[in-house]
């Protein structure tokens, strides 16, 4: 039984190892706090826009027919019929 709990302990303090290594490691590409900070808010915008427009095509998909820019031109077409016969 202690040579089960002994090899686990044993992977768990290589894996420690490793990414305690990892991060200690200053060879990556970034290096700076304002080069992480720059990609982390220049990634959540581009999620940002990535995610609204994938929304927005699905939520046109859905109630496609039932929104304005789908029947507007009935009530323009009506309006202007009205127009004509006055």
């Amino acid at each position: 039984m202690s040579s089960i709990f002994g090899t686990i302990y044993k992977y768990e303090n290589q894996q420690h190892h490793r990414v305690g290594s990892m991060a200690n490691d200053r060879s990556g590409l970034i290096k700076r706090n304002t080069v992480f900070l720059g990609t982390v808010f220049a990634s959540a915008f581009a999620l940002e826009i990535a995610f609204d427009t994938t929304s927005n095509k699905i939520w046109d998909a859905v109630n496609r027919g039932r929104q304005w820019k789908d029947i507007k031109y009935r009530y323009l077409q009506k309006a202007e019929d009205e127009d004509d016969d006055e």
